[in-house]
């Protein structure tokens, strides 16, 4: 599979606000998210536990009260 095929094209908010939020807890169908990109920026903040994600070829360990931009 190419990098292309990971781009996740899904439109998010309106076209005047174009934002959109989501609350993912372990009970979550997308709470293990697979590996895809797309052109908008992504804020997580983790409100509690913790929370791995995988940038480029590194990992990143978040916990509570951190942001990741």
């Amino acid at each position: 599979m190419q990098y292309i095929d990971y781009n996740e094209r899904k439109m998010r908010g309106t076209f005047d606000f174009p934002i959109e939020f989501y609350h993912i807890d372990s009970q979550h169908p997308q709470y293990a998210m697979p590996y895809h990109w797309h052109v908008e920026y992504e804020i997580i903040r983790i409100l509690e536990g913790t929370f791995t994600i995988s940038l480029d070829e590194n990992e990143i360990r978040a916990e509570q009260g951190d942001v990741i931009l």
